[in-house]
């Protein structure tokens, strides 16, 4: 399996595969935001890689065995495939979230399920996303049960 990337080189990275890749249509550039420290989704996996880049505040990422820590202009790819999932750690905090278009259906089922629960299940492998923990539950703690 590929590492996960970690890179402070956002501002020119990052910006040229939002060019190369949204204008086909291929591809979802969603922005989310968090206000409160600690909040974690579910430990999910998605079929395609996915790209975060870190516009304000601070996550981490947990990638399989990897904890990845971001702050403001770090882009974090994930591999495909490999189950992640992070918390916030501050408040204020704003990423922006770049993969295949139906990523953006995914995230929208998963804000709209109830928190603490993985109600956005039902519709997430139809959206190339697997939700396989509810959300705290880490990558190792997964295996180790």
């Amino acid at each position: 399996m590929n590492a996960p990337l970690i890179t402070n080189a956002a501002g020119g990275w990052f910006l040229q595969r939002v060019r190369s890749t949204v204008p086909t249509g291929l591809t979802a550039l969603v922005e989310r935001r968090a206000s409160t420290r600690g909040l974690m989704p579910p430990l999910h996996a998605h079929a395609e890689s996915v790209s975060y880049y870190v516009d304000r505040g601070e996550l981490t990422f947990f990638i399989e065995d990897e904890v990845v820590r971001a702050s403001a202009g770090d882009v974090v790819v994930v591999p495909a495939r490999a189950a992640h999932t992070y918390r916030t750690e501050s408040d204020h905090v704003r990423w922006l979230v770049l993969g295949a278009a139906r990523v953006r259906a995914a995230l929208t089922d998963l804000a709209l399920a109830s928190p603490g629960s993985t109600d956005g299940s039902r519709a997430a492998p139809l959206r190339g996303m697997t939700i396989l923990a509810a959300p705290g539950t880490l990558p190792g703690a997964r295996l180790a049960a």
